[in-house]
């Protein structure tokens, strides 16, 4: 299910990082995951994932594209509210980019680490060379 790709990729990033995320995951949070070093920096990580083959009929491999908009709301989770932004922003600092790469439906298999790719893209980049621009590559 395509749903529940999201979940095991945001999974997958918490792994590959060794990063314990303390309690449980928080559906719809502005960001996915935050991690901080012994000195309080932080990092924040807006994960996502698609795939060319989707849980629903189709006759061709679905187009690749993350949604890596600015944006002018976000729910902020603790307070259980939405929060206007100053101004459009993307709001991670980096976006963990997943794309289970296997097209053939019956070897598929998201729980082998191996059949996806990964895209670490900083804010930076983004607001550098996409602009406005709200879809990645």
């Amino acid at each position: 299910m395509n749903s529940e790709r999201g979940v095991l990729a945001e999974f997958l990033v918490v792994t590959a990082l060794g990063i314990a995320k303390e309690g449980s995951r928080v559906e719809w949070h502005a960001v996915d995951l935050e991690t901080c070093d012994a000195d309080a920096s932080c990092l924040t990580i807006e994960v996502q994932s698609t795939a060319y083959d989707q849980s629903w009929s189709q006759e061709k491999d679905a187009e690749i594209r993350f949604n890596v908009a600015r944006r002018e709301w976000i729910w902020t989770a603790n307070k259980c509210e939405w929060l206007l932004l100053d101004s459009p922003q993307r709001v991670a600092d980096t976006h963990a980019l997943r794309l289970l790469e296997e097209k053939d439906r019956e070897t598929i298999d998201p729980l082998n680490a191996s059949q996806w790719i990964l895209f670490v893209v900083s804010k930076k980049y983004l607001d550098d060379r996409s602009g406005e621009a709200g879809a990645f590559p």
